[in-house]
């Protein structure tokens, strides 16, 4: 099979998670960044760069999350924790005569 002049052999490999795929970050606000990546697919080129070393191409999605500082109070939907509850009646210890 002939490649075309734009196109470049390439293998796919295998890219597994070597410890954790989330990091933490802390503002100096008090706010925490929650990062988490995905690696989709990983290319090595046939290729090589001038000091010999392998030419790679990653496929990937990092996701971010906001989070707020521990211990702040925010303003939630009521629907997040379901309907309010009935206060706990204190039971009625009078006899009836």
């Amino acid at each position: 099979m002939q490649l075309a002049e734009d196109q470049v052999e390439a293998e796919v490999v295998e890219a597994k998670v070597a410890g954790s795929n989330v990091v933490m970050f802390n503002l100096t606000d008090g706010t925490r960044i929650k990062a988490t990546v995905a690696i989709s697919q990983v290319l090595r080129s046939r290729e090589r760069n001038p000091d010999g070393t392998p030419k790679y191409n990653a496929n990937m999605n990092v996701h971010l999350e906001f989070l707020q500082p521990l211990g702040k109070v925010v303003k939630v939907p009521r629907s997040v924790f379901g309907p309010p509850q009935p206060s706990a009646k204190p039971k009625d210890t009078r006899q009836v005569a």
